[in-house]
């Protein structure tokens, strides 16, 4: 089974004119998003923390709850640590639940991990709704975080003020070690690093990779030149 994730971004008033023919009015899906402005005006009105929807796709139909996500950066940080749990390979079966805005449906929603199998299948309101390889999932994941993150370049820090005209304290932000942007940041390199590293951007390359979803005892700065 096809598996995308893919996500919206809540469409700010200054670039309202995107608001057409979108999947979901009022947002616009972030993969080969050209407008970048869009990207930097919500993240400046919500003082670096952008609300969307984060929607997972079978075969290219939604699951079927509403996926509105209150801040996209603190959802893809755990989303993205579902994919880096090798040190969960004996463990039978694990449920991960991911942090959508309406509490109801975080509860309902459960992605189900048989490590032993190779197998995730996700659940709904105590039903079943769809079977993957393990491979498949972490494929999905890793492919839509990096749609995700492609925007959040070095230029989000010279985006000043917030929609209240109170100043971004991006430094406060870098030295918690628990910041879910600066995390997300931390990660993307790593992902970018490998890529380099390999002169390859295949995705497929990135399951197997060991990557660190902590920052505090890092180095690793926030250029791709350390």
């Amino acid at each position: 089974m096809d598996l995308e994730i893919k996500s919206h971004l809540e469409i700010p008033p200054e670039k309202e004119e995107h608001d057409v023919h979108q999947t979901y009015p009022r947002f616009i899906e972030m993969t080969n998003l050209i407008d970048n402005d869009v990207f930097n005006y919500a993240f400046g009105r919500a003082g670096g923390y952008p609300a969307g929807k984060v929607v997972f796709c079978i075969k290219g139909a939604p699951l079927p709850f509403n996926a509105h996500v209150g801040e996209l950066y603190l959802f893809w940080h755990a989303l993205i640590k579902s994919v880096s749990t090798n040190d969960l390979h004996d463990v039978e079966k694990f449920d991960w639940s991911l942090p959508y805005e309406n509490e109801e449906i975080s509860n309902h929603f459960i992605i189900r991990f048989f490590y032993r199998k190779q197998l995730v299948e996700f659940h709904y309101q105590n039903q079943f709704l769809a079977t993957f390889s393990l491979e498949t999932y972490k494929k999905a994941v890793l492919q839509g975080f990096l749609d995700f993150m492609w925007h959040t370049n070095l230029e989000f820090e010279t985006i000043v003020y917030d929609s209240l005209g109170e100043k971004i304290d991006y430094a406060a932000m870098r030295e918690d070690t628990g910041d879910d942007l600066y995390t997300c940041r931390y990660i993307f390199l790593q992902f970018m690093k490998e890529i380099y590293r390999q002169k390859n951007d295949d995705v497929q390359l990135l399951i197997d990779f060991d990557f660190k979803i902590s920052r505090s005892f890092s180095d690793l700065h926030y250029d791709l030149n350390d």
